[in-house]
């Protein structure tokens, strides 16, 4: 089984769904995403992600239906490291927050927009 389905296994109770389809666009941050039975975090917010979320990436241009996940493998108050994979990114990749006065935690890619992340309750 490859890697990063591995450290997916335990993350979430579905695999056979699209990347966007993870996300409840009616959960609000901080609240149980009761279908996938896991805490959802919206980017912006005032949680930061930690080691084993997955980071929730919206449809885009190149994948215009399923959007994108990975997995949180490194977390500090100044960023964060993911895993990947199906991507032309590196399989691991680096990203800092842009927190606006300390209160909230904000990433941005160049790749897609960054919904938000999904943490084991």
């Amino acid at each position: 089984m490859p890697l990063f389905l591995r450290l997916c296994r335990d993350q979430i109770a579905l695999l056979d769904v699209t990347h966007s389809e993870l996300w409840g666009t009616e959960v609000a941050d901080g609240e149980l995403n009761s279908e996938r039975r896991l805490v959802q975090y919206k980017n912006g917010g005032s949680r930061r992600p930690e080691i084993h979320d997955l980071i929730v990436f919206a449809p885009h241009s190149i994948n215009q239906q399923s959007g994108h996940v990975a997995i949180v493998i490194g977390a500090t108050d100044k960023g964060i490291i993911i895993a990947q994979q199906n991507v032309d990114a590196a399989f691991t990749q680096t990203f800092n927050f842009s927190r606006s006065i300390g209160s909230t935690y904000q990433i941005n890619s160049d790749y897609a927009t960054i919904l938000g992340w999904l943490r084991r309750k």
